[in-house]
């Protein structure tokens, strides 16, 4: 049981990231910004935990932020036409830049960060970390499965036309999916920091040009 629950606990990343591809590969938008979603994800986490002292707050606050930032990118992709795939490109590079650039403003360095207001017990941390995701996972299966939002996604990249002549808006499901990719790859991002105790830049290692 122990180690069933410590590969569990190690997946929960990966979890995630496999979670926000899932959703934009139904939608037929595949989501590559995944990789900088992470390392934004986990910057603003550190960052806002360490100025407000609240380690959740500092979490929701990330994962909002990741998700507004993607989700208006998505909206202005398909209002325009623009190339999603080059775009998606571009907005990891971005990420890398802002990143980059926020670190050095708010900490003086554009290296490693710690901070005593971001110090948590590591066995607490994967184990809240760990219920929240099987929660989550749980929540987003029935979503996807057992409602008809659910199968709309499902079927939003091989039967789009099928939508579409039934009036729903295959557009605005492509968008909605990118912002949920972007929650799930912020959260993921949240939680590397989290259970490292620091922000690494390039924390996401590559694991979300994987997912």
């Amino acid at each position: 049981m122990n180690i069933f629950y410590q590969i569990i606990s190690l997946s929960v990343p990966l979890l995630f990231l496999g979670l926000g591809g899932l959703i934009s590969e139904f939608a037929g938008r595949v989501a590559i910004f995944l990789e900088g979603a992470i390392n934004l994800g986990a910057f603003f986490c550190f960052l806002f935990t360490v100025k407000t002292g609240n380690a959740f707050l500092g979490y929701f606050t990330a994962v909002i932020l990741c998700t507004l930032i993607f989700y208006f990118s998505a909206l202005f992709i398909e209002n325009s036409n623009i190339n999603p795939f080059i775009f998606s490109l571009g907005l990891n590079l971005f990420c890398t830049g802002a990143i980059s650039f926020m670190s050095a403003v708010f900490f003086g360095t554009r290296g490693v960060l710690t901070h005593s207001a971001f110090y948590f017990d590591s066995a607490k941390i994967r184990m809240i970390t760990t219920i929240f995701a099987l929660i989550i996972t749980f929540l987003f299966f029935l979503f996807i499965f057992c409602t008809k939002k659910g199968l709309y996604l499902r079927i939003c990249a091989g039967d789009k036309d099928f939508l579409e002549d039934r009036g729903i808006s295959t557009k605005k499901i492509r968008i909605l999916s990118w912002g949920a990719a972007a929650f799930f790859a912020g959260s993921a991002g949240c939680i590397f920091s989290l259970r490292l105790n620091s922000f690494v830049p390039g924390i996401s290692s590559g694991t979300g040009w994987l997912a």
